[in-house]
């Protein structure tokens, strides 16, 4: 696994070039070269790896979209949580956030799932695992990638303007806990998805903090009070 720096905004460059070095890090991208020497197929791309971070530089963040891992089914994933390839059918969870953003804004539901335009806007859609085996779901839970989601939200938690970040599920809300809550804001509901009927299911995460039904949440009008309320100008949703 290889990976180009010069493709990062400037502000990125001081945080990868530290944590490429570390040992969790060196051990991780071994684990992948070794699979993929072995013609284990990997989603995202090589490329598509760090696409998150090449699309939306660090000092440009307004939202933080957090998601689990990459779509496991082959030329689904390119880099950006939730987003999939140009072509490619919409997967369940995409639909119910494009109806919720529907129902909250009234933004048309978009024929294409690629969601490049939200990251040059200055929405982080990060993956917490940023790879995985083709048709093996969370298959690279445990290589390493946590410690780099840990160091990224640290990072960003140094940003002297605020930042929203769109907590949706159990496993976002687990990432969420490191925000710094004092500064940024976090707006937790349950994930998009159909399975288990999770995007109507509400309650509290394991530290006991409230999360909404995504459905109905109007988590995208949250994002853009909570901007606006602190100085910044609201999102475009639009697609």
């Amino acid at each position: 696994m290889s990976f180009d720096e010069s493709r990062l905004p400037p502000g990125w460059l001081p945080f990868f070039q530290q944590e490429l070095t570390k040992h969790y890090m060196l051990k991780l991208k071994a684990a992948i070269q070794h699979q993929i020497n072995n013609g284990v197929k990997i989603w995202p791309m090589p490329r598509d790896i760090f696409k998150a971070y090449e699309l939306t530089g660090l000092v440009d963040i307004r939202v933080v979209l957090v998601g689990q891992d990459p779509y496991p089914t082959a030329g689904f994933a390119h880099g950006l949580s939730f987003s999939v390839n140009e072509g490619v059918p919409l997967p369940a969870s995409l639909r119910n956030i494009f109806s919720e953003l529907e129902r909250d804004l009234r933004v048309p539901p978009p024929a294409s799932g690629n969601l490049e335009a939200w990251a040059r806007r200055g929405v982080l859609l990060l993956n917490s695992i940023l790879t995985v085996v083709e048709n093996k779901r969370k298959s690279h839970e445990s290589i390493g990638w946590s410690s780099f989601t840990e160091a990224t939200i640290k990072e960003i938690n140094k940003l002297e303007h605020g930042v929203v970040f769109l907590a949706w599920g159990g496993a976002f809300h687990e990432v969420c806990e490191l925000v710094d809550e004092s500064k940024h804001k976090v707006i937790r509901t349950s994930h998009p998805s159909n399975t288990h009927d999770a995007c109507n299911r509400f309650g509290y995460t394991k530290s006991g903090k409230k999360f909404q039904a995504f459905n109905g949440s109007f988590c995208f009008s949250q994002a853009n009070n909570w901007l606006v309320d602190n100085g910044h100008e609201p999102l475009n949703w639009e697609l």
